[in-house]
């Protein structure tokens, strides 16, 4: 399930020279809020700022400030400069007629930065995504199993007296399989209802440490709601079928000996 940070989290970006947004990491660590004031030291002079803003930041470690001053070029380590596109000019061609002129510039899209800055996440993202996947099949199948065979124990006797009067094994077995499907088809909306709910929240206590405190969950809908859900379902649909052939040894002379 695809990421998209959310880089603003409160306030807005620095109107004046008396006002300073901070990333999420340092007004964190500062103990800084939307309208407190700042005190920054700046060749000798202290400069107050109001907190305009806090956002959300994953370069220099995640700890970075904005404010719209002049700064004694000697003192400037970057510019970073943010440019978007017209609309029908690709970011890729852009990005190459860039880099052919400004030689001694970086110049990076933004899918890209992200890239290489979330690279490390994403893929183990992708590998925890598969893991889990086969896990949940696997668990699936576990507890079905283990249910089926506490249902059949339990109900030996009924399952045995319905035979005696008439139902047939594929009756019984279709009871079952209606019972469970029934409860794996809600136990997937109440999953699929707190993966929504819960799950940006889990990712973003896990990145928070990087200055990502908010993100939003890009569902794919066929892939979260059709295919996972299908492929669940299939899972115990054969685990039912395979699990309740044992139904075609109860029978009714077994519990009057008993």
């Amino acid at each position: 399930m695809p990421l998209r940070l959310i880089w603003s989290l409160e306030g807005s970006a620095p109107n004046d020279s008396k006002e300073m947004a901070l990333s999420y990491l340092n007004a964190t660590e500062l103990g800084k809020k939307v309208g407190d004031s700042l005190t920054v030291t700046y060749q000798g002079e202290e400069l107050i700022f109001t907190v305009c803003g806090i956002y959300q930041d994953i370069t220099y470690g995640g700890k970075t400030a904005k404010a719209a001053i002049d700064f004694d070029e000697n003192d400037v380590e970057v510019y970073i400069i943010y440019l978007d596109v017209s609309e029908g000019v690709t970011t890729q061609e852009k990005t190459d007629d860039l880099r052919g002129i400004l030689t001694d510039s970086k110049v990076t899209p933004i899918s890209e930065f992200v890239s290489q800055t979330l690279g490390g996440i994403t893929d183990n993202m992708s590998l925890v995504e598969g893991a889990a996947i086969v896990i949940s099949l696997l668990l699936n199948m576990l507890i079905t199993v283990m249910f089926l065979q506490l249902i059949t124990a339990r109900e030996h006797s009924a399952i045995a007296i319905k035979k005696a009067i008439g139902f047939s094994n594929r009756d019984i077995r279709i009871q079952f399989g209606v019972r469970i499907l029934t409860i794996q088809f809600l136990a997937i909306i109440v999953g699929t209802i707190l993966a929504n709910s819960l799950g940006e929240v889990i990712f973003g206590l896990m990145l928070s440490s990087m200055g990502a405190s908010k993100i939003t969950m890009l569902v794919e809908p066929i892939t979260a709601y059709l295919l996972c859900p299908a492929a669940q379902l299939l899972v115990v649909f054969v685990t039912v079928i395979v699990g309740t052939k044992v139904v075609r040894n109860y029978h009714i002379r077994d519990q009057i000996k008993e």
